[in-house]
């Protein structure tokens, strides 16, 4: 029962309790490879990568050819941004995996990651001829073609994704953004309205579907959406920036001034906000704290033009 309780508390979230009765229980038997893979993996969504892989270790001790055991300490190093180091053990987890795709599919992730774009495909075909009726690889497939500007491919991926899952919401959202780059702004707005209906409270859908229209110069509707982002995530400094933007099209100086200081409350090293301050002053003749905003941009961008 310990297990189990912290089983339920791993899938409500609660990483820290999981840790503690996963903890207990292994105080009671040290042997139980599934307290150890349990306990790392709620130790990673806690972001506490290097106790996570001292954990999956002591699990190998017990059982040295455990695929799963090595796919989760790549998903380690991979959140470590140990790219190199994550598909080592990935290729042990797909040597001891019995054909799992999931090790596959990690592998072209972290290739991704590292650039290896055309290595990372593979990877993801891999992981598609042993489980094509999953829709991850279609997707990681889809955002590898994104980055080669392949965007057309791109967009046929995804759609294989959505044939598979009809609610798979990060298909939907990453369609919305390649349609965004092909200047299909419409059937942008459509998929970033479908992430809406799916999660109201995805607030990088409200976010870019206010970029959309703010491009087809909807700008009062494009405002509306990136306040619903706000009241969703208050600490968005992104949309808080288009806020201000947007702002400063409708020559409203003032509330653009405060809104790009909610962007620098919550990052301060965000040097658009400090040069769109500086042009909010300068439009209000204050010369000399437009200055210095522009000053503070170039600290943190020196070659900002």
């Amino acid at each position: 029962s310990i297990l189990n309780k912290g089983l339920c508390e791993f899938n409500l979230r609660k990483y820290k309790e999981s840790v503690e009765s996963f903890n207990q229980g292994l105080l009671i038997d040290k042997n139980d490879i599934n307290l150890y893979l349990n306990k790392g993996a709620a130790l990673n969504h806690l972001k506490r990568f290097d106790e996570a892989i001292d954990c999956f270790k002591k699990g190998l001790l017990l059982k040295k050819d455990d695929g799963n055991i090595y796919n989760n300490i790549g998903v380690s190093y991979y959140r470590k941004g140990q790219y190199e180091k994550s598909i080592e053990f990935y290729d042990k987890a797909i040597k001891y995996s019995n054909n799992d795709p999931l090790p596959f599919d990690n592998k072209g992730a972290a290739l991704k990651a590292l650039k290896k774009y055309t290595e990372a495909l593979e990877y993801f075909d891999k992981a598609i001829e042993l489980a094509p009726h999953e829709p991850l690889s279609y997707y990681n497939k889809a955002n590898t073609y994104k980055l080669l500007e392949d965007y057309d491919q791109a967009l046929n991926e995804l759609e294989h994704a959505l044939n598979i899952n009809d609610k798979y919401i990060n298909a939907y959202f990453s369609k919305g953004l390649i349609l965004n780059i092909l200047g299909r702004y419409d059937e942008a707005i459509e998929n970033f309205d479908i992430c809406i209906e799916l999660n109201p409270n995805y607030s990088k859908a409200y976010l870019h579907k206010g970029i959309s229209l703010d491009i087809e110069n909807k700008r009062e509707e494009a405002l509306k959406e990136f306040e619903n982002a706000i009241k969703i995530h208050p600490k968005f400094a992104e949309a808080y920036l288009n806020k201000g933007i947007i702002l400063f099209k409708l020559q409203k100086y003032e509330e653009a001034i405060k809104t790009h200081d909610k962007v620098i409350q919550f990052k301060k090293d965000e040097p658009i906000a400090y040069n769109n301050k500086g042009v909010c002053l300068f439009k209000l003749k204050k010369y000399q704290e437009a200055i210095k905003n522009y000053n503070l941009a170039l600290k943190y961008e020196p070659n900002y033009l």
